[in-house]
Formats: C-alpha cells, structure tokens, sequence
C-alpha cells in the first residue's frame, strides 16, 4: 500500500518506521505486560524484557537487514530472492484459507 500511495522511494522509510517504531513499542509493552499478567511468578526486569525484545525473530532481522544492507549481492542470489519474493502472496492466501472455518447455518 506504501508503494501505491507514496512511490517506491518511501518503502525504506515505512520499514523503518514499522520496525523501530511500531514493533519495538509494542514488542516492549507486550513483553512487559505479559511478565506483569502472565502466570509465572516472577516479576519482569529490565534485563528479561530487553532480552525478550532483542531475541525477538523479527529483530533479529532488521539487525542483519541493516548490516547486510551495506554489502552488495550477487545476481544470483538477487534472483533467488525475487523468486522466492513472488510466492509470498499466494503462500499468505493458502494460510488465510486454511484458518477459515465454514459454519453452515
């Protein structure tokens, strides 16, 4: 949707600004929130939910996103990542699809 109202250039913005933005806020108030609420006994430290967030999956990626951002890559592997990049939608439908239910009234 970026891409149809603001141009290809504001793509690089938008990621930055879901991933620093959005994800780390929510990914530090889920954390905390979960260690505050959850059923463990403990309660939350800086330490744990800094740990959480920083082996966060999502994380992780942006980290080497930006690492590997600085390196350029070969064709091939350019390649690879267009193809794979092209069965994202279809792979997103099957799973959507698959957590439908159906209740026939």
């Amino acid at each position: 949707m970026v891409k149809a109202f603001f141009g290809e250039k504001a793509i690089p913005y938008a990621l930055l600004y879901d991933q620093l933005g959005s994800f780390l806020a929510l990914a530090t108030y889920g954390s905390l929130i979960l260690a505050i609420y959850g059923t463990g006994e403990s309660k939350p430290t800086i330490k744990s939910v800094v740990k959480k967030v920083v082996s966060f999956p999502p994380f992780l990626a942006l980290v080497l996103a930006l690492i590997f951002k600085a390196f350029p890559y070969p064709p091939i592997a350019v390649n690879l990542l267009k193809i794979l990049a092209s069965t994202l939608i279809p792979l997103v439908m099957i799973a959507v699809g698959f957590q439908l239910t159906l209740q026939l009234d």
